[in-house]
């Protein structure tokens, strides 16, 4: 069989992975890649944006968001240094806001619409992995501070009608959430990429 020289390097699973990618990339008809224009359409559109469940279920006012956070880590050193493990942890949080903003577009803001209070709490359980296997560093990003229920944030901030044009915050809060954070970062548990 005569192979393309571009497939030579290749082993028969690679080689196959290689041409099935090809074939899923290569565009198939041009309309895949254009889009017809949208008609033009004399009726008002509507934007639908759904409730939260959480707060559909406790019936809240529309001045409190409320969100419940799940993070679990199973970490383990399987071979390597002085003793093998493996150990999990997890932190469970509530997140809380309140802003009489929350539901009206912000053209339509006043002073008071622009300032919101956050109340952030977690709860961390499980058993560090650097107790266990000995190591000096902190291994697990969620294992910390405590493993108990503890106040993780608690601050008023006053928002712009700008988007991102300027945010001021007042209270106790990790200065990671705004200054010194990488969404690429934290794909990791280590604590030295994801403090």
């Amino acid at each position: 069989m005569r192979v393309p020289l571009a497939l030579r390097g290749f082993t028969g699973f690679g080689r196959a992975f290689l041409v099935a990618a090809l074939a899923l990339l290569s565009p198939l008809e041009p309309q895949l890649f254009w889009a017809e224009e949208p008609k033009n359409s004399t009726d008002e559109v509507w934007q639908v944006r759904p409730q939260p469940l959480l707060h559909h279920w406790l019936d809240l006012p529309d001045w409190v968001s409320i969100s419940l956070g799940y993070v679990n880590e199973i970490n383990g050193n399987p071979s390597g240094g002085l003793q093998q493990s493996a150990t999990y942890t997890h932190n469970l949080s509530l997140n809380t806001s309140f802003s009489s903003g929350f539901r009206r577009p912000e053209s339509e803001w006043d002073e008071f619409d622009a300032w919101k209070l956050v109340i952030n709490a977690s709860q961390r359980s499980g058993t560090s992995l650097s107790e266990k296997i000995p190591n000096a560093q902190s291994v697990q990003q969620i294992f910390g501070d405590g493993q108990t229920f503890r106040l993780a944030g608690l601050w008023v901030e006053r928002n712009q009608s700008e988007p991102g044009l300027l945010k001021v915050k007042l209270g106790k809060m990790a200065t990671f959430d705004d200054f010194a954070s990488s969404p690429l970062l934290c794909y990791y548990s280590n604590n030295g990429f994801c403090g």
